[in-house]
Protein backbone atom coordinates (compact mmCIF):
# COMPACT_ATOMS: atom_id res chain seq x y z
CA UNK A 1 0.00 0.00 0.00
CA UNK A 2 1.51 3.05 -1.04
CA UNK A 3 1.82 6.45 1.19
CA UNK A 4 -0.99 8.52 -0.61
CA UNK A 5 -3.86 5.26 0.10
CA UNK A 6 -2.46 4.80 3.82
CA UNK A 7 -3.00 8.65 4.24
CA UNK A 8 -6.76 8.37 2.24
CA UNK A 9 -7.69 5.46 5.06
CA UNK A 10 -6.72 7.21 7.57
CA UNK A 11 -8.69 10.20 6.55
CA UNK A 12 -12.03 7.66 5.70
CA UNK A 13 -11.03 6.13 9.54
CA UNK A 14 -11.76 9.45 11.08
CA UNK A 15 -14.37 10.11 8.69
CA UNK A 16 -16.19 7.30 10.30
CA UNK A 17 -15.21 7.91 13.84
CA UNK A 18 -16.96 11.29 13.91
CA UNK A 19 -20.27 10.47 12.09
CA UNK A 20 -20.40 7.45 14.26
CA UNK A 21 -19.93 9.37 17.61
CA UNK A 22 -22.31 12.45 16.25
CA UNK A 23 -25.01 9.20 15.66
CA UNK A 24 -24.46 8.03 19.14
CA UNK A 25 -24.76 12.23 20.61
CA UNK A 26 -28.27 11.98 18.75
CA UNK A 27 -29.12 8.72 19.91
CA UNK A 28 -28.48 9.51 23.78
CA UNK A 29 -30.35 13.20 23.20
CA UNK A 30 -32.99 11.83 21.86
CA UNK A 31 -34.06 9.61 24.05
CA UNK A 32 -33.35 11.72 26.94
CA UNK A 33 -36.02 14.03 24.82
CA UNK A 34 -38.66 11.17 25.30
CA UNK A 35 -37.78 10.56 28.75
CA UNK A 36 -38.54 14.69 29.90
CA UNK A 37 -41.45 14.66 27.30
CA UNK A 38 -42.74 11.61 29.42
CA UNK A 39 -41.14 10.66 32.44
CA UNK A 40 -43.76 8.38 33.91
CA UNK A 41 -42.77 6.05 31.04
CA UNK A 42 -41.68 2.93 32.29
CA UNK A 43 -43.66 -0.25 32.16
CA UNK A 44 -44.30 -2.83 35.36
CA UNK A 45 -45.47 -5.73 35.07
CA UNK A 46 -47.93 -6.25 37.89
CA UNK A 47 -49.47 -9.78 37.11
CA UNK A 48 -47.88 -11.53 40.01
CA UNK A 49 -48.68 -9.07 42.48
CA UNK A 50 -51.27 -8.96 45.19
CA UNK A 51 -53.59 -5.81 44.53
CA UNK A 52 -56.70 -4.89 47.00
CA UNK A 53 -58.83 -1.95 48.38
CA UNK A 54 -58.24 -0.65 51.20
CA UNK A 55 -61.60 -0.48 53.80
CA UNK A 56 -62.25 2.88 52.72
CA UNK A 57 -61.73 1.82 49.11
CA UNK A 58 -57.84 3.39 48.27
CA UNK A 59 -55.95 1.14 46.09
CA UNK A 60 -53.03 -0.77 47.40
CA UNK A 61 -50.21 -2.42 45.96
CA UNK A 62 -48.05 -5.47 47.41
CA UNK A 63 -47.78 -8.58 49.89
CA UNK A 64 -50.53 -7.56 52.83
CA UNK A 65 -47.71 -8.71 55.25
CA UNK A 66 -45.02 -6.52 53.88
CA UNK A 67 -44.34 -4.44 57.51
CA UNK A 68 -43.46 -0.74 55.50
CA UNK A 69 -46.19 0.90 53.20
CA UNK A 70 -45.75 3.83 51.41
CA UNK A 71 -48.86 6.16 51.19
CA UNK A 72 -48.48 8.73 48.17
CA UNK A 73 -51.38 10.90 47.28
CA UNK A 74 -50.89 12.06 43.92
CA UNK A 75 -53.04 13.93 40.73
CA UNK A 76 -52.55 12.35 37.32
CA UNK A 77 -52.76 16.27 35.55
CA UNK A 78 -49.74 17.32 38.86
CA UNK A 79 -46.55 18.30 36.65
CA UNK A 80 -44.42 17.43 40.06
CA UNK A 81 -46.19 14.21 40.06
CA UNK A 82 -45.70 13.06 36.69
CA UNK A 83 -42.06 14.19 37.09
CA UNK A 84 -42.24 12.16 40.77
CA UNK A 85 -42.94 8.93 39.19
CA UNK A 86 -39.48 7.33 38.13
CA UNK A 87 -38.95 7.76 41.86
CA UNK A 88 -42.35 6.10 42.87
CA UNK A 89 -41.85 3.02 39.68
CA UNK A 90 -37.91 2.64 41.21
CA UNK A 91 -39.33 1.77 44.95
CA UNK A 92 -42.24 -0.76 43.38
CA UNK A 93 -40.08 -2.39 40.86
CA UNK A 94 -37.51 -2.90 43.32
CA UNK A 95 -39.87 -3.33 46.93
CA UNK A 96 -43.35 -3.77 46.38
CA UNK A 97 -43.07 -5.71 43.80
CA UNK A 98 -40.62 -8.29 45.35
CA UNK A 99 -42.66 -8.53 48.24
CA UNK A 100 -40.68 -6.42 50.63
CA UNK A 101 -43.47 -3.04 51.00
CA UNK A 102 -46.89 -2.09 50.18
CA UNK A 103 -47.81 1.23 48.02
CA UNK A 104 -51.15 2.53 48.59
CA UNK A 105 -52.67 5.61 45.97
CA UNK A 106 -54.23 8.17 47.49
CA UNK A 107 -56.38 10.60 45.14
CA UNK A 108 -55.94 14.47 45.67
CA UNK A 109 -57.56 16.74 43.23
CA UNK A 110 -55.55 20.04 41.77
CA UNK A 111 -58.52 20.85 39.62
CA UNK A 112 -61.38 21.16 38.39
CA UNK A 113 -60.96 18.27 35.97
CA UNK A 114 -59.13 16.17 38.06
CA UNK A 115 -61.85 14.75 39.57
CA UNK A 116 -63.19 13.40 36.06
CA UNK A 117 -59.71 11.96 35.58
CA UNK A 118 -59.76 9.95 38.79
CA UNK A 119 -63.10 8.39 38.09
CA UNK A 120 -62.21 7.21 34.76
CA UNK A 121 -58.99 5.33 36.17
CA UNK A 122 -61.01 4.15 39.49
CA UNK A 123 -63.42 2.88 37.16
CA UNK A 124 -60.50 0.79 34.99
CA UNK A 125 -61.00 -1.56 37.98
CA UNK A 126 -64.55 -1.15 38.98
CA UNK A 127 -65.52 -2.13 35.09
CA UNK A 128 -63.39 -5.10 35.40
CA UNK A 129 -64.37 -5.88 38.71
CA UNK A 130 -60.90 -6.02 40.10
CA UNK A 131 -58.42 -4.19 41.67
CA UNK A 132 -55.15 -5.14 40.15
CA UNK A 133 -56.74 -3.90 37.03
CA UNK A 134 -56.27 0.15 38.71
CA UNK A 135 -52.85 -0.63 38.46
CA UNK A 136 -51.86 -0.93 34.56
CA UNK A 137 -54.24 2.17 34.25
CA UNK A 138 -52.67 4.22 36.81
CA UNK A 139 -49.32 4.19 34.64
CA UNK A 140 -51.68 4.74 31.57
CA UNK A 141 -53.08 7.61 32.33
CA UNK A 142 -49.82 8.85 34.05
CA UNK A 143 -47.47 8.15 30.79
CA UNK A 144 -51.24 9.82 28.68
CA UNK A 145 -51.21 13.16 31.39
CA UNK A 146 -47.88 13.38 31.11
CA UNK A 147 -47.65 13.73 26.89
CA UNK A 148 -51.34 15.61 26.84
CA UNK A 149 -51.55 17.42 30.10
CA UNK A 150 -55.31 18.62 30.94
CA UNK A 151 -56.26 18.10 26.97
CA UNK A 152 -56.09 14.51 27.58
CA UNK A 153 -59.01 12.45 25.77
CA UNK A 154 -60.84 9.63 28.24
CA UNK A 155 -61.46 8.10 25.10
CA UNK A 156 -57.60 7.48 24.50
CA UNK A 157 -57.46 5.99 27.91
CA UNK A 158 -60.14 3.68 27.27
CA UNK A 159 -58.52 2.68 23.75
CA UNK A 160 -55.01 2.24 25.56
CA UNK A 161 -56.42 0.00 28.77
CA UNK A 162 -58.79 -1.66 26.53
CA UNK A 163 -61.82 -1.35 28.05
CA UNK A 164 -64.90 0.37 27.06
CA UNK A 165 -64.96 4.18 26.76
CA UNK A 166 -69.29 3.89 27.37
CA UNK A 167 -68.71 1.69 30.40
CA UNK A 168 -66.73 3.93 32.04
CA UNK A 169 -68.71 6.69 31.15
CA UNK A 170 -71.74 5.31 33.01
CA UNK A 171 -69.27 4.01 36.06
CA UNK A 172 -67.55 7.70 36.54
CA UNK A 173 -71.08 8.96 37.66
CA UNK A 174 -71.06 6.44 40.48
CA UNK A 175 -67.78 6.72 41.50
CA UNK A 176 -66.27 9.24 43.99
CA UNK A 177 -62.81 7.60 45.58
CA UNK A 178 -61.21 10.65 45.25
CA UNK A 179 -63.48 12.50 47.74
CA UNK A 180 -62.47 10.36 50.52
CA UNK A 181 -59.33 10.77 49.35
CA UNK A 182 -59.11 14.59 49.75
CA UNK A 183 -61.27 14.49 53.37
CA UNK A 184 -58.32 11.92 54.42
CA UNK A 185 -55.76 14.07 53.30
CA UNK A 186 -57.11 17.09 55.14
CA UNK A 187 -57.13 15.76 58.29
CA UNK A 188 -53.64 16.60 57.90
CA UNK A 189 -54.17 20.08 56.97
CA UNK A 190 -51.11 21.78 55.93
CA UNK A 191 -49.26 18.55 55.50
CA UNK A 192 -51.24 17.13 53.22
CA UNK A 193 -51.91 20.14 50.75
CA UNK A 194 -49.79 19.33 47.78
CA UNK A 195 -49.13 16.97 45.69
CA UNK A 196 -47.16 15.20 45.65
CA UNK A 197 -47.36 13.77 49.02
CA UNK A 198 -45.98 11.15 51.09
CA UNK A 199 -46.73 9.40 54.36
CA UNK A 200 -46.14 5.78 55.81
CA UNK A 201 -47.78 2.85 57.51
CA UNK A 202 -45.76 0.41 60.33
CA UNK A 203 -47.55 -2.93 59.94
CA UNK A 204 -50.76 -1.26 58.12
CA UNK A 205 -51.02 1.05 61.17
CA UNK A 206 -51.91 4.64 61.42
CA UNK A 207 -50.53 6.88 58.69
CA UNK A 208 -47.00 8.15 59.45
CA UNK A 209 -45.88 11.65 58.98
CA UNK A 210 -42.67 11.48 60.52
CA UNK A 211 -38.93 9.87 59.53
CA UNK A 212 -39.56 11.08 55.36
CA UNK A 213 -39.85 14.15 53.69
CA UNK A 214 -43.24 14.91 51.97
CA UNK A 215 -41.33 14.05 49.00
CA UNK A 216 -39.28 11.86 49.37
CA UNK A 217 -36.25 10.55 47.16
CA UNK A 218 -36.15 6.83 46.20
CA UNK A 219 -33.21 6.21 49.21
CA UNK A 220 -35.23 8.21 51.62
CA UNK A 221 -38.16 5.49 50.58
CA UNK A 222 -35.41 2.51 50.92
CA UNK A 223 -34.44 3.14 53.84
CA UNK A 224 -38.04 3.50 55.11
CA UNK A 225 -38.16 -0.67 54.07
CA UNK A 226 -34.20 -1.25 55.00
CA UNK A 227 -34.57 -0.05 58.81
CA UNK A 228 -37.83 -0.87 59.79
CA UNK A 229 -39.16 -3.32 57.46
CA UNK A 230 -36.54 -6.41 58.73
Amino acid sequence: MTQKSKVKNSDKNQQMLIIGGIVAVVVILFGAVLFLANPSGKTLDYNNTYAERTDDGAFILGNPEAPITVVAWEDFLCPHCQNYQPTIKRFIEDYVLTGQARFEFRMLPISNQSGFIFSLVECAAVVEDDPSAFWPAHDAMFNLASTNGANLDGGDFADEIGVSYGAMLDCASEVNQYETDRQLAGQFGDAISGTPAVAWRLNNGDIRLDIINRQPTYEDLAGLVEVFGR
